[in-house]
This record gives C-alpha cells, sequence and structure tokens, in this order.
C-alpha cells in the first residue's frame, strides 16, 4: 500500500548529474560518499577534483542553504579550492544542465583556474 501523504522524493543531486552527463556522452569521474552530506569525485590525473555538500540542516533551512559545489586543485600534495557555487537543494533540469557544464569544463575540459573562476562568476551572475 502506497503511502499517500508523503511528499515525492526529489532525485538526488549526484544520480540527476550523473544521467545528465550519460546522456551527453560526457564521462565524469565517479563520486564516493563521505561524512555528513558529502561527496567528493575522484581526482584526475592533473589534480583536479570536485566536492559536493549538503549542509545537514532543517528542510526549510537547506532550503535556503542549497547545496555547494567546490571545484578543487591539488598542487604539491595541497588541495586549493578554486571556485565555488551554489544551487537550490533539489535539482532540477535546468540547474543540473548547468551544474555540468561547470563540472565538464573543470574536469574534462582542463579549464585553467582562471577560466573556471570566470564561468562560476559568470554563473552567479547570470
Amino acid at each position: 500500500m502506497k503511502n499517500m501523504t508523503k511528499t515525492p522524493r526529489q532525485q538526488s543531486w549526484l544520480k540527476a548529474v550523473s544521467e545528465a552527463a550519460k546522456a551527453k556522452g560526457v564521462v565524469l569521474p565517479s563520486f564516493t560518499g563521505h561524512a555528513m552530506g558529502c561527496a567528493r569525485s575522484a581526482s584526475i590525473g592533473n589534480g583536479r577534483f570536485v566536492t559536493f555538500k549538503r549542509r545537514l540542516v532543517s528542510e526549510a533551512q537547506a532550503d535556503v542553504d542549497g547545496i555547494e559545489w567546490t571545484l578543487w586543485l591539488e598542487q604539491n600534495d595541497l588541495p586549493a579550492p578554486v571556485a565555488v557555487f551554489r544551487e537550490a537543494q533539489h535539482a532540477n533540469r535546468e540547474i543540473v544542465q548547468t551544474a555540468l557544464s561547470l563540472l565538464k569544463g573543470w574536469l574534462v575540459d582542463g579549464w585553467t583556474p582562471d577560466e573556471a573562476k570566470a564561468a562560476v562568476a559568470k554563473r552567479l551572475r547570470g
């Protein structure tokens, strides 16, 4: 018997990005879960990786905070954040496509740190 009082579960961000990448033929590194609502992509050969973070707060606060993506670059075995952007807590087609384009640019296309910062800044303005 289906419980009609529960709202439908939202598609997870990582699953949505994975499916969008697959549909576009983009090969992203896999993500592994870390503690407390975080995930990290596998590092690729040039020391780049991405983290995904959802704050563990009330649903109302999570709607305000959204989720956070960070583009990282490892240099001399030390990770340094290059750019950070936030998206709505619940994935939808438009914002998934935007996030995918930023992740692809950083992880697959090999944007320079300046190119990544400019793309994220454009996203934040747009």
